[in-house]
């Protein structure tokens, strides 16, 4: 396997991918809790297909002068759906459920769900059989159970009025995540991918 240092556009992908995803998510669920949930939605949303720009900043450097999948792009729009659903669904689950058990189900939850996501995007992206085998590849179920955590985290500390911890604690789940994700991606490019040729 080809190895990139990283360099300042991944950085930038890093950034937009973890800014973007956690005012989204952040801004639902405020909004939710304030009785607006069509605003909340639509900013998560649109939260989520702006993080999907990194998606495509990382895919341009990784396929270099080669086209993308077939259907990427609409790849990229209905992975960003998909995973409003599985926030929508946990947040659904977590006000469903009283206490602690509430808390415990939607966290199992939200792992299970953003496992099979991200086996489905990583299937896809690298050009395998839909959940391929991601679903038991250590570094999936790393970045997915990194960002239940942080979720956790952040909605347990949100609705405890504290918002700038909550803060903190989504931004490093999300940011492990992110992270995490990058390295799992890189580990399974086949040893003669073609990376974009430096310039």
């Amino acid at each position: 396997m080809i190895k990139q240092a990283v360099t300042p556009k991944d950085i930038l992908s890093l950034a937009i991918a973890t800014l973007t995803e956690l005012v989204g998510v952040y801004l639902w669920v405020y909004f939710v809790d304030n009785q607006n949930q069509f605003l909340g939605i639509v900013i998560l949303m649109i939260g989520l297909l702006a993080e999907r720009i990194s998606v495509v900043m990382a895919a341009r450097d990784a396929y270099g002068e080669h086209p993308l999948p077939k259907n990427f792009y609409a790849f990229v729009v209905s992975s960003a759906f998909g995973e409003g659903l599985v926030w929508i669904v946990w947040l659904m689950i977590w006000d469903a459920i009283p206490g602690l058990g509430g808390m415990a189900v939607a966290t199992v939850a939200m792992f299970v769900m953003q496992l099979i996501a991200h086996s489905w995007q990583l299937s896809f992206v690298l050009g395998k059989p839909p959940l391929y085998r991601y679903t038991t590849d250590g570094l999936t179920i790393v970045f997915s159970a990194f960002e239940a955590l942080g979720t956790l985290g952040w909605l347990f500390l949100f609705r405890s009025g504290q918002p700038v911890w909550s803060g903190v604690a989504l931004l490093v789940g999300l940011l492990l995540e992110h992270i995490v994700q990058g390295l799992a991606v890189q580990k399974a490019m086949p040893p003669n991918f073609s990376l974009a040729p430096e310039k």
